[in-house]
């Protein structure tokens, strides 16, 4: 069972330091003019090692939306019976709080991200996955099968104050926990996450 969990650490730190690499790397150098080959040298593996962890450089920036939105929609799932906005607005701030806690690289990734109209166009589609998922959640807590117009507009209104608040954190320096920016975006539209 130790090698079991040194074997995870180690591919854990395999995937933090190309993560690392790649995403300096566009910063300095731009996200078109970095090749996988120069990320696999500057975290010191072979482009074969980054291909293990990695399908392509576009997979380093862009979270994987299938796991986004199993994680918005357990977030959702988790929450206690009340109203839905609260719900929602409480979900979508404990997703806050694990990007916070598990992604460190999040600031880079942002501006990597806003930086680069293709990889954003990409990111906007993420989100809208992300959208129906929870559109969906919304439909199944109420006992139906499909989603209605209220449960799209409820969904919609949640990534987007997530979205904004994420913009504001990025914009800001990352001065104020992103955490705290989303329970401030839900406050300003009145949906208010019990503590």
């Amino acid at each position: 069972m130790a090698s079991g969990g040194l074997r995870e650490r180690k591919k854990r730190r395999t995937r933090e330091a190309i993560e690392a690499a790649a995403l300096s790397l566009f910063e300095r150098q731009g996200f078109d003019r970095t090749t996988v080959d120069e990320i696999a040298a500057e975290a010191g593996v072979s482009s074969r090692t980054f291909f293990r962890y990695f399908e392509s450089k576009e997979n380093v920036v862009l979270v994987d939306p299938r796991r986004r939105s199993e994680i918005t929609v357990a977030a959702f799932r988790d929450q206690p019976p009340g109203p839905v906005e609260g719900r929602l607005a409480a979900a979508l701030v404990a997703v806050a709080r694990w990007v916070a806690e598990n992604d460190y690289e999040v600031a880079a990734r942002t501006r990597v991200l806003t930086g680069h109209a293709a990889l954003m166009s990409r990111a906007l589609l993420h989100l809208s996955m992300s959208q129906d998922a929870l559109a969906g959640a919304l439909a199944l807590s109420e006992s139906r099968e499909e989603p209605d117009l209220r449960d799209r507009v409820l969904a919609a209104t949640s990534i987007s104050v997530f979205v904004a608040a994420a913009r504001e954190w990025r914009d800001g320096g990352a001065a104020v926990p992103l955490p705290d920016l989303v329970a401030e975006g839900f406050r300003s539209i009145n949906w208010v996450a019990d503590s």
